[in-house]
C-alpha cells in the first residue's frame, strides 16, 4: 500500500508542474504491471488545464467529479471565491486514498433530485464536506497515526492547510514506509532462498 500511495503523491507532483488535473478519482488511476516504468498511471487528462497568469486575468474552469471534488472549486463554481490552484488535486488525492484505506468514498454528494439523472446540490454537498471527519474514519479502520495525519492534512478544507505534493512525499509515515519497503527488498535480495519462498506462496 505504501508503496502506491508513494507512486500516487508522485504522480500529483509530476502533473502539478504548472498543471491540475481537476478529477483525480480511483477510476483514473492505472497499475501496469510490476517492472515496467509508471507502476502507477494517471490517466483521463480531459479537465486538465495549466495554471494560469493571474496578472492576466486568467481563471480556471471548475471541474471534476462531485466524489473527489475540492471544496474550493465547488466554491469557485458557486461564485463564493475568484478561483483555485492546483492545491484543489492535493485534496481530492486525499480523498482516493481514503476511499482505498478505508474501502469508500468519505460522502456521497447531495442531489436536488432521485438519481440518476438529477443534478448535483452544489451548496448542500459542499456544506456536507465541512462536516466530514476524516481522521476518525481512518482511525475506525484501523490505520496507524502517521497515516491518519497524512491523509487529514491533505483533506483539510482550507487549501492554504494542505500539503503542496512535494510536502507529501517528504512526510514521515511515507518517509518511513519507503525506508522499510527498500529494507525488505535488500533482505529478500541477500537471501535467495527466502525470495524463492516468498515468491512460491
Amino acid at each position: 500500500m505504501a508503496s502506491v500511495e508513494k507512486q500516487l503523491h508522485s504522480r500529483v507532483r509530476e502533473r502539478t508542474q504548472g498543471r491540475i488535473h481537476k478529477d483525480f478519482k480511483l477510476e483514473n488511476w492505472w497499475l501496469r504491471p510490476r517492472g515496467l516504468p509508471n507502476h502507477v498511471v494517471l490517466i483521463d487528462l480531459g479537465f486538465m488545464e495549466m495554471l494560469p497568469d493571474e496578472q492576466a486575468g486568467g481563471r480556471l474552469m471548475p471541474a471534476g467529479t462531485p466524489h473527489t471534488m475540492a471544496p474550493e472549486v465547488i466554491e469557485t463554481f458557486l461564485g463564493l471565491r475568484p478561483g483555485f490552484d492546483e492545491k484543489c488535486d492535493i485534496y481530492s488525492l486525499g480523498v482516493v486514498l481514503l476511499e482505498l484505506l478505508v474501502g469508500r468514498l468519505p460522502y456521497e454528494p447531495v442531489y436536488t433530485a432521485a438519481k440518476p439523472r438529477s443534478e448535483v446540490d452544489h451548496a448542500a454537498t459542499l456544506e456536507l464536506i465541512r462536516t466530514l471527519d476524516i481522521a476518525t474514519a481512518l482511525l475506525e479502520a484501523g490505520r496507524s497515526r502517521g497515516m491518519v495525519e497524512l491523509v487529514s492534512s491533505m483533506c483539510r478544507c482550507a487549501p492554504e492547510e494542505r500539503p503542496t505534493a512535494l510536502e507529501c512525499l517528504r512526510h514521515d509515515w511515507l518517509v518511513r514506509q519507503g525506508e522499510r519497503r527498500r529494507l525488505r527488498t535488500a533482505i529478500s535480495m541477500d537471501d535467495p532462498l527466502q525470495d524463492s519462498a516468498s515468491q512460491a506462496r
